[in-house]
């Protein structure tokens, strides 16, 4: 690696000084040899040279192997928390099962905390300037797409209440019309639905794609440096 070849070239230049400053000293010994005592003390030197080298590169090896890992976990549960969104239907959805909204809404949210642990991790070893800028249009368009569904959600919760507030409100005679009126209701939610979030994906994809490329050339010049 670069930097090592630096340091080693520096080890060279401190030896060749230290050879020359006791050159006298070696001299009067009688031969240009050093004693067993000189040759310690270079040994010495040059071993301490050895292990900061050593702890400079594990350490810089460390740090690149965090800033590896950061970024690749990122733009996992970058993905994670996307796919969860998208990967939201309500169809199945009916009087019986209607708690299923409450457990979409707990994997949106932990998909979200998820996400937001990943990027702390992301925003203290990753240094790039091109992708931080990507990631705040990025994470805004993707909010705005969760708060979406989230909103959806609500609506359908209401929906429900509707439609408990009918079977004990109306007549019976009145509650298949009433219901039907409903079930429209219900379809037209879902169909906004699904219509907003083509297009907010629409939107999102290309920068997704974006941010794929970004993140891997990243990755490409961490590999150079190591």
């Amino acid at each position: 690696m670069e930097i090592a070849q630096i340091i080693l070239e520096i080890i060279l230049v401190i030896i060749g000084l230290y050879l020359a400053l006791f050159k006298s000293y070696f001299q009067e010994k009688g031969k240009n040899l050093a004693t067993k005592e000189d040759i310690q003390d270079i040994t010495k030197l040059v071993e301490t040279v050895k292990n900061q080298i050593h702890f400079t590169t594990q350490s810089k090896l460390s740090l690149k192997t965090e800033e590896r890992n950061a970024l690749v976990n990122h733009y996992e549960k970058y993905n994670y928390w996307l796919n969860t969104i998208l990967d939201t239907y309500f169809g199945g959805i009916n009087e019986e099962n209607k708690e299923k909204l409450k457990d979409y809404e707990h994997r949106l949210n932990d998909a979200k905390f998820k996400y937001e642990i990943a990027d702390g991790r992301k925003e203290v070893f990753v240094n790039n300037e091109e992708i931080d800028e990507l990631l705040k249009e990025l994470k805004i368009k993707t909010l705005e797409l969760q708060h979406m569904i989230e909103k959806k959600i609500g609506e359908l919760e209401y929906w429900f209440f509707e439609v408990e507030s009918m079977r004990s409100t109306t007549p019976l005679d009145q509650q298949v019309a009433k219901y039907k009126e409903l079930l429209e209701k219900k379809t037209n939610i879902l169909k906004e639905m699904n219509a907003e979030r083509l297009e907010r994906y629409k939107e999102i994809a290309p920068k997704d794609k974006e941010f794929q490329i970004l993140v891997y050339n990243h990755l490409q010049n961490i590999i150079k440096e190591e």
